[in-house]
């Protein structure tokens, strides 16, 4: 399966299971790789067969920055259930981390989930 790639995109979002972290916000970082078969779009260089990842980014911004979530883990499944209505979309790998308002020396926390299509839509 080939994978369309977005990588380190940042929002800023209202989140977090702590009160403080959904008032004051913070900053999540997305990572996607979307399954989704290439080759339509490879020979014919038309972006009706392919899936326009400038949409992708703008489903994923309004899930992060227009919603509001306790958990990394509900974050991550709204957007791959955005993704996974979109044609040709055969599996999504959501990534979303964030730094917390936790002391010490890290780089994120961070949650990664893998849904496939839902066999009733193939």
């Amino acid at each position: 399966m080939d994978r369309l790639l977005l990588r380190d995109m940042s929002f800023y979002g209202y989140h977090g299971d702590v009160a403080a972290e959904r008032e004051l916000g913070g900053r999540y970082m997305v990572n996607l790789e979307i399954g989704v078969d290439l080759l339509d779009a490879a020979r014919t260089d038309s972006l009706d067969t392919s899936v326009d990842y400038v949409h992708v980014y703008q489903l994923v911004r309004e899930v992060v920055e227009e919603q509001q979530h306790r958990l990394l883990e509900s974050i991550a499944e709204a957007i791959a259930s955005r993704l996974l209505s979109l044609p040709r979309v055969q599996q999504v790998k959501v990534r979303v981390g964030k730094v917390p308002p936790v002391r010490g020396s890290f780089g994120e926390f961070a949650v990664e989930i893998v849904r496939p299509v839902a066999s009733a839509n193939s």
